[in-house]
């Protein structure tokens, strides 16, 4: 009898724990989003679905998104100037990701910066490009040279590393995004969530 039961028991834990931790302990909602935590080899990555909806607000898809970062714990970025919260954009003209040529170098820049340009470009409809924020160094490698004052009439999102990692609405097109000890992938990231 001790046998069965302690069969049955072991059936039950082995199948139980894997659904429980996935179903309960690594869902959560955030943002009105439900979000899924999973881990692939060393990597963690947090899990959404945004609903897409037509003009009288019928889902009719939905906008996958992996973050790197707990999105509940990103409230540690200070983001200046963002009053009302909205974060606004040009769809007819095209929006610069502007990078300061000499930021620091870290090994998440690229999929920051991939990440970012994907979710503008795929869940926005925007037209992306890449620029840089010194004269000098634009001319010299031959690429567009980029600020918020010489680019009015398009959006600006103007990248570089500083003293603490912050998100500023520098003026009405024009929203700077610093990261501090490489936390780019943070920083990032809690932009897109502004956007959400």
């Amino acid at each position: 009898m001790w046998t069965i039961i302690l069969t049955v028991s072991l059936i039950l834990i082995i199948i139980l724990v894997p659904f429980i931790v996935k179903n309960f302990i690594n869902k959560f909602v955030y943002l009105n989003l439900d979000w899924q935590k999973t881990k692939l080899g060393n990597l963690i990555f947090y899990s959404t679905r945004i609903p897409i909806t037509d003009q009288q607000g019928k889902v009719i898809s939905s906008y996958s998104m992996n973050f790197r970062s707990d999105p509940r714990k990103l409230d540690y970025i200070a983001t200046h100037l963002l009053i009302d919260g909205l974060i606004t954009f040009k769809k007819d003209r095209v929006v610069y990701i502007t990078l300061y040529p000499e930021m620091e170098a870290c090994e998440d820049n690229a999929i920051a910066l991939i990440s970012l340009s994907g979710f503008l470009r795929d869940f926005g409809g925007l037209n992306i490009k890449s620029a840089v924020s010194k004269l000098d160094y634009a001319k010299e490698n031959n690429m567009t040279y980029i600020t918020c004052n010489n680019a009015p009439n398009n959006t600006v999102i103007y990248i570089n590393s500083g003293q603490e990692s912050r998100i500023s609405k520098i003026n009405e097109n024009c929203y700077e995004l610093i990261y501090n000890n490489c936390e780019i992938i943070p920083v990032t990231e809690k932009f897109m969530l502004i956007i959400i």
